[in-house]
């Protein structure tokens, strides 16, 4: 087994690794085009190693897909089979859950509208979505599987698309069922959602939830949750849009930085990834920089200087795939 492997199965055990897990949900096409890599598993893995990853992070999808939206491709259950036979990388899977499905072919709107005016065509809907979504989890258990990331957007900024009583009658008994055939094969069970879902969290708690992942600072008070459930929330985060697309990481951030990765992980339980993913190839040095912020105390940071441009975290850690051959003139 590697020490990547290691440091994730630690973490989902809330034991502390030596050094946090790292990786990333997302990373668009651009972003590889950049590094010279191919948008295939293999470039993805290349990437992953470079930038000293320690998950795997594959979206799934029952056919190979591109996410034109979002610049960033699903992989297959074959990729998925290639993927789990490298030893030195955690693999993991992120599955679109039922309502994001359906929001994914038919648009927000136009499927809040169909919750609020014609529910028994919606409920008929979402079990056709439940079903397709169970089914690629059967599938993941039985390749050897050992984490899955629910990915439904649910929620606005400041609260939930829908009410308390939607909740319980389409998502608890969706995610009840989904959470046990995954605690059934052995593995761990996280939800991602933008937006604030705090409400939402006493209820994905009930139906064995085993955390967090990519979560939105900015939106609720994740520390305060944290705090509520010490030792039953596994999350995975922490790298906010206001350290990645800042033009100049001050001193100040960095310290910032640091104390709430450090507030947050006491204890285990925790893993780090941005809330966003790697959607442009600006954030690759600027990602360097912050996994390596975790793993120094602040006075080894010191001759850092005040402030720390992108044109300096390059020269620090270079470019992953190396300069590009130059032209002559």
């Amino acid at each position: 087994m590697g020490r990547s492997v290691e440091r994730v199965r630690k973490a989902l055990q809330f034991r502390e690794p030596e050094r946090l897990p790292r990786s990333e949900l997302w990373i668009n096409s651009n972003v590889l085009e950049w590094a010279q890599m191919e948008d295939t598993l293999k470039g993805h893995l290349t990437l992953r190693n470079q930038l000293g990853m320690d998950l795997l992070f594959l979206p799934l999808s029952a056919t190979e897909t591109y996410r034109s939206s979002q610049g960033y491709r699903y992989f297959s259950l074959e990729d998925v089979q290639e993927a789990l036979k490298q030893d030195e990388l955690f693999v993991a899977v992120i599955i679109d859950g039922p309502f994001q499905r359906i929001v994914e072919q038919r648009g927000l709107i136009t499927v809040l509208s169909a919750l609020k005016q014609n529910r028994e065509i919606f409920f008929s809907e979402y079990r056709r979505e439940a079903e397709i979504v169970r089914d690629l989890i059967r599938q993941c258990l039985e390749l050897g599987v050992e984490l899955f990331v629910i990915a439904d957007d649910l929620a606005y900024e400041r609260s939930t698309y829908f009410s308390p009583k939607d909740a319980e009658d389409f998502l608890v008994p969706f995610y009840s069922e989904s959470t046990e055939s995954i605690h059934a094969g052995g593995a761990f069970a996280l939800f991602h959602s933008c937006g604030n879902i705090e409400a939402l969290v006493p209820k994905l708690l009930i139906c064995a939830i085993d955390g967090l992942a990519a979560w939105q600072a900015r939106c609720f008070d994740v520390i305060s949750v944290r705090r509520e459930h010490p030792s039953g929330l596994i999350l995975l985060g922490g790298i906010e849009p206001q350290y990645l697309d800042s033009e100049i990481l001050s001193e100040e951030q960095q310290r910032e930085f640091h104390l709430f990765v450090r507030e947050i992980s006491k204890g285990g339980g925790f893993m780090l990834c941005s809330s966003s993913g790697l959607y442009k190839p600006e954030l690759v040095d600027r990602i360097h920089l912050l996994y390596r912020l975790t793993e120094d105390r602040p006075e080894e940071r010191e001759h850092m200087g005040e402030h720390v441009t992108s044109k300096k975290i390059s020269s620090l850690y270079g470019r992953l795939a190396g300069p590009k051959e130059e032209k002559d003139d």
